[in-house]
């Protein structure tokens, strides 16, 4: 299987013992994930599939929780004027 054809990995890493701050880490890489992936489908312009709506529900709902999702982070929501930049 060359390189090109190579499935590629997604992975999560989550360094710490406070359950809410590995929540808040594990939600706020889906929200980039799912970030990543609704860019794409944007830009195909491909009818909304189940999928897709199901991703936008997920990131909306991240979304509205900014607080939760910078939990234990020294870097609050939208420090640099954009949400999505926030996490990570």
């Amino acid at each position: 299987m060359t390189e090109k054809n190579l499935p590629k990995e997604y992975e999560l890493h989550v360094s710490t013992n406070d359950a809410k701050d590995a929540i808040a880490q594990a939600s706020s890489q889906l929200y980039d994930w799912l970030d990543l992936l609704l860019l794409a489908a944007d830009e195909a312009d491909d009818e909304e599939s189940d999928f897709i709506q199901f991703a936008r529900d997920i990131q909306g709902a991240l979304g509205r929780h900014p607080v939760e999702l910078s939990y234990g982070s020294e870097r609050e929501w939208g420090d640099d004027g954009e949400n999505a930049s926030a996490f990570g």
